[in-house]
């Protein structure tokens, strides 16, 4: 009941979250996330109301408007000559059965002028092995339009592997929990996250695709997933997700 209202007097704000380059650690680009700031409930997590969102089938229009703050703020970006770096975006399980999808997407992106190159979708490992066949077609599409494309929440489910193997990824993200594993003072469990976080990144490289680390609070975590080869880092020790003017200011601070 609050959604439409909220989508009209700005209450559904994109947050953008800075991804860093491991080695160099500059700013590489972001992840966009859904904000709700209400008047009287105040901070509403994506957690509680995506869910009923997509039980209502209303997830579309929220994914959409996602995709054109995104494209808004790249235009207004070139316009300004700051620094074009990729913005990632979640897609939805129930907006991927859309079988208008792709040309809602380009649509969108288009008409805002906005290079695909600098758009990456992110789909959850639960996601993806929802249906591989109409999935893994749907990303071969993306990817000819030139789109990026990335597994988010990888390790979580049970299906890592075969997808690993079957759909055409750029970019695989390890899960928060991973790097939760990582500790200052090692012990019998941790050494075993450690081995695990080594084994994995490996795995990806070797398959090709990027690694993006998410959720490094610690330095000790970004030293330690540097070491291992991980080519990008996301978390709370780079940087909280931020609203659109500070996350402005931190490209224009890296253009120095």
């Amino acid at each position: 009941e609050e959604m439409e209202k909220a989508i009209k007097i700005g209450q559904m704000q994109v947050y953008y979250q800075p991804k860093h380059d491991a080695k160099t650690q500059k700013l590489i680009g972001a992840e966009a996330l859904l904000r709700w700031i209400h008047p009287e409930m105040g901070f509403i997590s994506p957690a509680e109301f995506i869910p009923i969102f997509e039980s209502y089938d209303v997830v579309d229009k929220i994914d959409q408007i996602m995709l054109t703050k995104v494209c808004q703020m790249l235009a207004e970006f070139a316009r300004k000559g700051l620094p074009a770096m990729p913005v990632s975006i979640n897609l939805s399980r129930k907006r991927i059965q859309n079988e208008h999808l792709i040309e809602q997407l380009c649509a969108c992106v288009d008409y805002y002028k906005v290079p695909h190159e600098l758009i990456e979708f992110e789909l959850t490992e639960t996601v993806a092995f929802y249906d591989i066949e109409p999935m893994r077609q749907f990303l071969v599409d993306l990817h000819s339009l030139g789109f990026g494309v990335s597994m988010d929440d990888f390790g979580t489910g049970y299906s890592s592997l075969s997808l690993l193997q079957s759909l055409p990824l750029d970019t695989v993200k390890l899960d928060k929990s991973f790097v939760d594993g990582i500790l200052e003072n090692q012990n019998h469990n941790t050494e075993r996250a450690a081995l695990l976080i080594k084994d994995v990144v490996s795995m990806t490289k070797h398959l090709g695709f990027c690694c993006l680390a998410e959720g490094a609070e610690e330095k000790y975590q970004v030293d330690f997933l540097r070491t291992c080869g991980c080519d990008k880092i996301q978390g709370f020790y780079y940087s909280k997700p931020l609203p659109i003017k500070k996350y402005e200011e931190k490209l224009a601070e890296q253009q120095k």
